[in-house]
């Protein structure tokens, strides 16, 4: 396994070798089990297409407590644990790397720290992922997932779970035919969501119509015909709504047997910024502080019904 020392880096030539290859914390989203992050999201930030990422207090805090972590799993376990400087290189594929949180002294198996709001007693899909990836990358048989709950109830988890040679195949062959058939092609992947679609396609040649075969015009159709179910449902909803909302008249909550149902609630005072009433006052403030911004695109589906064309 090839190792790439990260001491003497800077955070930004880390993350421009960090673009260069699929890292463990990637995975899952590439696998498409990350519920925050699709294959496109990758793709684009594998090409260098993405917008950058700001730091927000959740990444400030998971960085910041890591050590807080890795003394608390010292003490609970009883383990020694060094940091792990390294970028480590898959054997076979060197787009394929991870950095470890730690290595356990003796065992050599990597440790990954994380700070969870709440546990349920069972490892997110994508966190499973990534500790596979991990495993996959170092050639470990096990390793530790270490999570300081911080929710109402603090509390420090400590896990530990072995390689699991299928998924990790499984994995494997994905995030290869990812990278062979998109990042080095420069071909976007299947889109998963509409916001893949808009980030995938977001320039448009004026004018331009695509001649549709029998297959795009019976899905319009259904998508029309769904839009009326829709347009119905919500109608039928709204006038359930008011009738509830009638019943209720000033009361905030509804109960049944003392359980809960509903709530109509008064939401509190806020301040709103009146761009109308500031560019009246200071015109050239206003102008000063303006900027272009790039039209979306707006998908738009006509009457379609029974007409065949």
């Amino acid at each position: 396994m090839k190792v790439i020392q990260t001491v003497t880096m800077t955070h930004g030539e880390w993350l421009a070798r960090r673009e260069q290859s699929i890292g463990a914390s990637e995975a899952g989203a590439v696998i498409g089990i990350n519920p925050w992050k699709t294959p496109t999201d990758v793709w684009l930030e594998k090409i260098g297409h993405a917008d950058p990422i700001e730091d927000n207090l959740n990444m400030r805090l998971g960085r910041d407590l890591e050590p807080v972590i890795k003394r608390l799993f010292m003490e609970e376990s009883g383990l020694d644990v060094r940091n792990d400087n390294k970028i480590r290189v898959d054997d076979e594929y060197d787009f394929l790397t991870t950095n470890l949180d730690g290595m356990v002294v003796g065992e050599k198996v990597p440790v990954e720290y994380k700070t969870m709001g709440k546990w349920d007693g069972e490892i997110p899909d994508y966190y499973f992922a990534q500790l596979q990836h991990q495993m996959m990358v170092s050639n470990a048989d096990h390793i530790y997932f270490v999570v300081l709950v911080l929710g109402f109830t603090k509390q420090l988890v400590v896990e530990k779970y072995k390689r699991d040679e299928e998924f990790i195949a499984k994995m494997r062959e994905e995030l290869v035919y990812f990278w062979e058939h998109y990042v080095k092609k420069g071909v976007p992947p299947p889109p998963t969501s509409i916001e893949d679609c808009k980030k995938i396609y977001n320039e448009v040649d004026p004018e331009s119509i695509l001649d549709a075969n029998k297959s795009v015009r019976d899905i319009l159709a259904s998508m029309d015909a769904l839009r009326l179910v829709k347009q119905n449902a919500d109608k039928e909803y709204k006038t359930l709504q008011i009738e509830v909302m009638d019943a209720m008249r000033d009361r905030e909550y509804i109960e049944y047997n003392g359980i809960p149902l509903a709530s109509w609630r008064q939401a509190k005072e806020s301040q709103k910024f009146s761009a109308k009433d500031f560019k009246a006052d200071h015109p050239e403030l206003y102008k000063e502080y303006s900027k272009t911004v790039t039209g979306s695109r707006r998908f738009l589906l006509k009457k379609i019904g029974d007409n065949n064309g």
